[in-house]
């Protein structure tokens, strides 16, 4: 999305490194503001779903390192065999309880289940030195550096906006406060 700010910043995204990075996945330029790309977007969501022809997708796994991970598939194979594998994909249920979303915890009605999640966390936290939520999150961010390094291609020096224009004068040191007085 935001396809024309991107190309206004000069900046090149390579979508076929994208939908590599990304397991895969079509990619499809657009702008929702104005509706382009929208007729391409619903057409690869065609293309995708008759390719699958009713099999279950398989999305992308993001690795979070050998620790998280064994601690995730036990949590998996727990939530596996309650009802809540028919409400939540079990993955993302075990990430989200390791990470203590508060919300996520509220909602799954289990003590038992709560508190292995809490085991877990407190097992990897022993074992990396960092907190579950801190890893979850590091991995995140770096597997998104790595897609960007990989598929957006920057200008050298950075363009100025006319929004960065404006907010130079607004908050500079000394103009900044006559001009907002």
């Amino acid at each position: 999305n935001m396809m024309d700010v991107a190309e206004g910043l000069a900046m090149r995204i390579d979508r076929g490194a994208l939908a590599a990075a990304l397991g895969g996945v079509p990619v499809v330029a657009t702008i929702a503001r104005t509706g382009v790309g929208l007729e391409a977007l619903k057409a690869a969501l065609v293309q995708v779903l008759a390719q699958h022809d009713g099999e279950h997708l398989r999305p992308y796994q993001l690795d979070y390192g050998e620790a998280l991970e064994h601690e995730i598939a036990a949590l998996e194979s727990r939530i596996a065999q309650t009802a809540l594998a028919q409400i939540y994909p079990a993955r993302w249920l075990a990430v989200k309880l390791l990470e203590g979303e508060a919300d996520i915890v509220e909602r799954v009605h289990d003590p038992a289940l709560v508190q292995a999640a809490r085991q877990a966390a407190t097992r990897i936290a022993e074992v990396s030195g960092e907190d579950a939520e801190t890893l979850i999150v590091d991995r995140r961010y770096a597997f998104i550096a790595d897609v960007a390094r990989r598929s957006v291609a920057r200008p050298m020096e950075d363009i100025l906006t006319p929004s960065d224009r404006i907010d130079a004068v607004l908050t500079h040191r000394w103009l900044g406060l006559p001009i907002f007085l």
